[in-house]
This record gives structure tokens, C-alpha cells and sequence, in this order.
């Protein structure tokens, strides 16, 4: 998952396909991550939330960062003790069984890149194009035919990489191992087509904000992923919230972006968690920590619905 992307034309379907299921699956682990007061937090605090219903059923849920650095291990005992006390896990997308199928890879080919002959950089506006073109420099020659939303996701990825932070060390990674070795089952809340959807089919122009987005964001790496991992690691959600929202709170005219790739999966994921309250035994469900932060998060809409619902 760490090798680099090979220097092949995204047009040419008969060549790579390894390469481009490793960048499959690389773009997924930034979806999700999407797919990022500071009051006190307790020392033993984490983005866990217990949810309930009425009968007593359980659902924990945990906020993941997709991408990490191993010291991020080991995690706090709070976590570990909710993921014993679970008999199935739930994640956003099983990357195991889905991101290296060809019906995903012919999606993302299709969805992911423009037609021979035409480039990015064409596509761009100006104002996009001069903040892109740095960026671009020495980035994989597949770049000359992606299109916005998806360059915007291998840049960002290649940047957190160049960091250290990488898919291996995520936490939803590191417990799907888990269950794989514990013989769990594993359930999903989107599939990878479902979750690429999201993103491939925004407008032309939502695709290039998207891309000026990640180059925001890009541009402050160092200093947001250390304050993102500190405050996901005191598990203080009033911080994580701050800084995962910043770039839109600092530009409001990225906030219809926050509709189409967070809020709404929001909606989608409540409705698919409920029938897991019916299942014997406890859930642990690991989603993106954007989505169980803030007032539309996932925990807050299982409380508007009057589930109990309690902050680990």
C-alpha cells in the first residue's frame, strides 16, 4: 500500500492494474479521513462514544485516523476494553474484501480521469491552476489526466506519507486485523463504489474546490496533523472538532463540500448502524473521526433520535 504510484497514463486500462489498486486504495484512506476550547480532557478520554437504545443494545463508536504513524500505539485501554466487549466489528469500507475488485478499479478509471487528450490542468481555473501547479511538480506522471477531486486525494495522500503517516498504521486498519485474528465478523456502512460516488460525481466546480481544499490543507500539514493526532490522542472532541473544521470555518465558500462528503454520508451511516442494535452482543463501528465530531456528527444525531449516547 506504501509503494510509490508507477509513472503510467491513467488512459491505459491494459497496463498496472496493482498500481492503480494500491492508489485505490490510498485515495479511500484520505476519503474517510475528510473520510479534519480546547477544554481539558480526561487523561484516560477518548473520540469513543457508547450508544443505546432503549432495550440496552450497544454500539460503540470510535472516530479513526485512517492514517498514522506507529507511535500512535498502543491505544488506550478504554478502546481496547470496548473492542473485547464486542462480538462483530463495523467499519466504513471492508478495504480488504472491495478495493482491489476490478468493477472498483474500472469505477475509478472511468470516474477518476479525463478523456485522452485532455489534462488537469486544462480543466482548472486560473486561480486553481496557480495554486495547483506547485504542487504538481514531481507528483506521478498519472496526474496530467486526473481529475480534480481524485489528484486532490493523491496529493494529500503522498503528502502524508512524505510525513510518516500511513494506511498501516490507521486505526480501523489495526482492528480489522484484530477480527480477521479473532474470527469476528465484519460488516461495512458504504461500499467502496458507494463511497467514491460521493466524490466522483461532484460538479466540475465542487471537484476544484475540493482541490483547493487539500492544498489548504497541504500547506499547513506539519503543524495540523500534529495538533489533529494530539487532540484525537486526549480524545478531546471540542478540539478535534476546531482544528478538522478550520479550513472551511477560515473559507465559507468550501462549506457546500461538507454537505456532499461528510454531512450527508452522516445520514446514511445512522440509518445503516440502526439494525445492528437488534444483533446479540455488542458492535464496535469505526468510523472517520470527522464524522462523530460537531453537532451533525453521528453521535449527536443518535441523541436527537433519544438514544442514549455517552462520551468514553
Amino acid at each position: 500500500m506504501e509503494a510509490r504510484v508507477r509513472r503510467r497514463s491513467w488512459g491505459d486500462s491494459g497496463r498496472n492494474p496493482g498500481g492503480r489498486s494500491r492508489i485505490l486504495a490510498r485515495a479511500l484512506a484520505l476519503f474517510c479521513l475528510l473520510a479534519w476550547g480546547a477544554g481539558e480532557a480526561r487523561a484516560d478520554e477518548a473520540l469513543l462514544w457508547k450508544i443505546a437504545d432503549a432495550r440496552g443494545a450497544v454500539v460503540y463508536l470510535l472516530g479513526s485516523l485512517h492514517m498514522a504513524k506507529e507511535s500512535l500505539y498502543p491505544l488506550k485501554p478504554a478502546i481496547l476494553e470496548a473492542f473485547d466487549r464486542s462480538t462483530r466489528i463495523v467499519v466504513e469500507v471492508n478495504d480488504d474484501a472491495e478495493t482491489r475488485s476490478p468493477e472498483v478499479i474500472k469505477f475509478i478509471l472511468e470516474k477518476g480521469s479525463y478523456p485522452l487528450g485532455e489534462t488537469l490542468l486544462s480543466h482548472l481555473d486560473p486561480e486553481t491552476r496557480d495554486l495547483a501547479a506547485p504542487h504538481l511538480e514531481g507528483f506521478p506522471g498519472v496526474h496530467t489526466s486526473l481529475k480534480p477531486w481524485l489528484a486532490a486525494t493523491l496529493i494529500e495522500v503522498l503528502a502524508l506519507e512524505k510525513k510518516g503517516y500511513l494506511p498501516r498504521f490507521g486505526v480501523d486498519r489495526y482492528f480489522l486485523d484484530e477480527a480477521k485474528r479473532r474470527s469476528l465478523p465484519i460488516g461495512e456502512l458504504e461500499t467502496a463504489t458507494e463511497q467514491l460516488s460521493h466524490f466522483a460525481d461532484m460538479d466540475e466546480e465542487m471537484s476544484q474546490l475540493f482541490l483547493k481544499v487539500a492544498i489548504l490543507e497541504i500547506e499547513k500539514i506539519d503543524a495540523f496533523m500534529v495538533s489533529m493526532v494530539s487532540a484525537w490522542t486526549q480524545g478531546d472532541e471540542a478540539a478535534f472538532e476546531r482544528i478538522f473544521f478550520e479550513t472551511y470555518y477560515d473559507w465559507p465558500e468550501f462549506a457546500p463540500l461538507l454537505d456532499r462528503v461528510l454531512y450527508g454520508r452522516n445520514d446514511i451511516m445512522v440509518e445503516r448502524l440502526k439494525p445492528y442494535f437488534r444483533e446479540d452482543g455488542a458492535t464496535f463501528a469505526i468510523v472517520g473521526s470527522g464524522h462523530a465530531v460537531g453537532p451533525r456528527g453521528i453521535p449527536a444525531k443518535f441523541r436527537e433520535m433519544g438514544y442514549s449516547v455517552e462520551k468514553y
